[in-house]
């Protein structure tokens, strides 16, 4: 039986947020080995990448005070229906964060291996030439 629980949803929301903190800090968000987004596209991910979390705490906090307001418990089904709405929450903003990644990624230039190419260093000689 597939169950989702609200802790597995939080530590990846944890996850996402520490995603995020890299983001915004380098500026840039790798969407696939080939593209990536470089600058406020890329801020504007990571922002995105840290809402979740506090989106998935303020959602459960209401949720909470609902149930004390009408001094109830929640039940089994109950919780797994919260969960399901949190890993909704957490996948609408993956799936917007993927839109805009992949509508404002660049293609990265090919890195040379190191050795290969230029060098500034090519005119020294080498120890056994």
């Amino acid at each position: 039986m597939f169950c989702i629980s609200g802790l597995a949803v939080m530590v990846f929301g944890v996850f996402m947020m520490v995603l995020g903190v890299f983001t915004l800090v380098n500026g840039s968000f790798r969407v696939s080995r080939e593209r990536v987004v470089w600058g406020v596209p890329a801020r504007i991910i990571g922002a995105l990448l840290i809402l979740p979390l506090f989106v998935c705490f303020g959602t459960l906090m209401a949720v909470v005070f609902v149930y004390q307001l009408q001094n109830r418990q929640l039940e089994v089904d109950e919780t797994r229906t919260i969960g399901l709405i949190l890993l909704g929450i957490d996948l609408a903003f993956i799936l917007v964060i993927l839109l805009i990644g992949l509508v404002t990624a660049e293609p990265v230039e090919a890195e040379k291996p190191p050795g290969d190419g230029e060098y500034e260093g090519d005119d020294v000689p080498r120890s056994g030439d």
